[in-house]
């Protein structure tokens, strides 16, 4: 399809998806030379001391034990135990067959979303897995709630983003991994379009699709992909952001090498902290809010109990 030409054909929302997410036509900035280089050993300088304590292989590093260590350092240490293994919830259950719904609406063309959904939850009765086991013990009504809420989030995908063209190289689900010294990262970025180029283009965007509203943490979210990204292909991608769903809102579209040096600096510090607690050599520091609501301890947790209502 020729955008140019067939705007008239968009909603406003995808005009705005054209226009200001994809900007397609707008030149794309250059990526400094050596950059992950130099990320790469920005981290290894602050981490490198902490690193020699740690004897037990790779040290595994996503978005699930940053956003854990930042939010509480009771979560890192619930997750170590596998305390919260299995711990299913409907909100979880909406975001999963949520992604999956979409996928399926760019790699099998079908723009009916009752008829996607309506395969989702015919392979969810047949299948044996903890997830659908969970979801098979709900009631009608809860799971009725459930599509409800998957039907209007993939609903909002396909009003708000134009069709993917595959000359953009569209990717749903990417697992993507880069190891700095003994740090594995590791993560699953929800849309990747665009590929690494060798002339230090930056021409990829990251995209993660939250089935909620926005909150302040999901900038350092798109921001870990962005490093993440850079780490693996050894070239800054041209934007990431987290969309919701929800409200259409997305995060702040610029990416700047001294925004994402700075984060890689706090995703050092994050991975001492983590290597710290997990060591036992700093006391955890137990911290109140909103993750408490889905912490697998906070019923036996005091801290838990002064969380603000």
């Amino acid at each position: 399809m020729n955008y140019l030409l067939e705007k008239n054909k968009l909603s406003n929302k995808q005009i705005d998806t054209l226009n200001n997410i994809l900007s397609l036509g707008t030149d794309r900035p250059q990526s400094p030379t050596d950059f992950s280089k130099d990320l790469k050993q920005n981290i290894m300088n602050i981490i490198s001391e902490n690193m020699n304590n740690w004897t037990s292989g790779n040290f595994y590093f996503n978005k699930n034990i940053f956003s854990m260590v930042e939010k509480c350092d009771g979560l890192l240490i619930a997750s170590k135990s596998n305390i919260n293994k299995e711990n299913y919830n409907p909100n979880i259950i909406i975001g999963n067959l949520s992604h999956k719904a979409i996928q399926i609406s760019y790699t099998h063309g079908i723009k009916n979303v009752n008829e996607i959904i309506a395969s989702l939850i015919d392979s969810i009765k047949e299948n044996e897995s903890d997830e659908d086991k969970y979801y098979n013990s709900l009631s009608f009504s809860k799971q009725s709630d459930i599509i409800s809420q998957v039907t209007s989030r993939v609903t909002s995908f396909i009003d708000d983003w134009p069709t993917l063209q595959q000359v953009w190289s569209p990717r749903f689900e990417e697992n993507i991994s880069s190891k700095v010294g003994k740090i594995l990262f590791a993560s699953r970025i929800d849309l990747v379009i665009g590929r690494p180029r060798n002339d230090n283009k930056r021409t990829m965007l990251l995209v993660d699709f939250k089935t909620g509203n926005l909150n302040e943490s999901h900038q350092d979210e798109a921001n870990f992909y962005a490093l993440l990204s850079t780490l693996r292909h050894e070239i800054m991608p041209w934007r990431s952001i987290v969309y919701s769903l929800a409200s259409g809102d997305y995060t702040d579209l610029d990416l700047s090498p001294n925004q994402l040096f700075d984060f890689s600096t706090k995703i050092a510090n994050s991975i001492n902290k983590s290597i710290n607690i997990l060591l036992e050599k700093n006391l955890p520091v137990l911290t109140p809010g909103d993750h408490c609501n889905w912490c697998p301890v906070s019923k036996t947790c005091l801290s838990s109990q002064y969380k603000l209502p």
